[in-house]
């Protein structure tokens, strides 16, 4: 399963970087994307401007396939990470995921 999305969030934009090393706000929690599973993760981290911040990773899994969204928000990142989950299992979405993934869970 999913390990680390750390590593996602270097495609944010250039100068964004953790803000320490174990930067997680919290250990992160289970995710379902349609008939995928997989972990949301809430991270502190700095701009170019050293102001800390947070940002989030959602990744799921089907079977060898992985997509990772990163989550940024100005403010209230728990409600934009629950957006963002929403348009992840919107019918557009899951059925871009069904025709380049190959699957459909089964």
């Amino acid at each position: 399963m999913l390990r680390d999305t750390a590593p996602a969030l270097a495609f944010i934009g250039a100068g964004i970087k953790l803000a320490a090393a174990g930067a997680e706000v919290n250990p992160g929690r289970i995710v379902t994307v349609g008939w995928m599973k997989g972990r949301s993760r809430l991270f502190a981290v700095s701009g170019p401007d050293q102001q800390t911040t947070a940002a989030a990773t959602i990744a799921f899994n089907d079977k060898c396939d992985v997509v990772v969204a990163t989550v940024t928000a100005e403010a209230d990142l728990p409600r934009g990470t629950r957006q963002a989950l929403q348009f992840l299992n919107s019918d557009p979405v899951l059925r871009w995921a069904q025709a380049e993934l190959g699957s459909n869970g089964s």
